[in-house]
């Protein structure tokens, strides 16, 4: 009987000593991978956040370019291309420069096939379509065809809206889906 004492009493110990290490162990990688999704988590929202910022920053001397709305017929757009024009059209090229960047960035953290960056892909072109259609009116010192340009505004805004939903269905924690 002691016998047996002793043997149960070194097993334990044994499977104490060997089994705490393990359980620590696992435990320990579970935090990490935990803190490295997180981590993650935090450099995928900042490259999001900044991509939004970019199309705003892209909005805001188109706005200028093509205002909203529909013209008065009495409303005269100046012939030719007026230097304050030029000077927020390059506003605009530095512009859709940066969301193109911010494209490639979301790229190397999603994947090119995400939803995300396919959204935002066709934002960019959206984008790219409205600065080449403006570039070549300057170019060749068109007057601007607002109408026309002002048609695609509701595309670009509704695409951004969709990028929005991508990017808001990515950052959902699995637990609301």
């Amino acid at each position: 009987m002691a016998e047996s004492i002793a043997i149960v009493s070194v097993v334990s110990t044994a499977a104490v000593g060997l089994g705490v290490p393990l359980i620590n162990s696992r435990l320990e990688r579970n935090r990490f991978r935990l803190e490295s999704n997180k981590e993650r988590a935090d450099e995928i929202r900042s490259v999001l956040d900044s991509a939004a910022q970019a199309v705003v920053g892209a909005l805001k001397p188109l706005a200028v370019l093509v205002p909203a709305g529909v013209p008065e017929p009495t409303e005269a757009q100046p012939p030719g291309w007026t230097p304050e024009m030029s000077s927020v059209l390059d506003e605009f090229e530095a512009a859709y420069i940066e969301v193109g960047r911010q494209q490639r960035r979301l790229a190397v953290r999603l994947g090119s096939d995400s939803p995300v960056v396919l959204a935002y892909g066709l934002l960019v072109t959206q984008i790219g379509l409205l600065y080449n259609a403006l570039e070549v009116s300057r170019a060749e010192n068109k007057e601007l065809d607002l109408n026309q340009l002002r048609a695609k505004r509701p595309k670009l805004f509704d695409i951004e809206e969709a990028f929005h939903d991508e990017a808001a269905n990515l950052l959902r924690p699995a637990s609301d889906s």
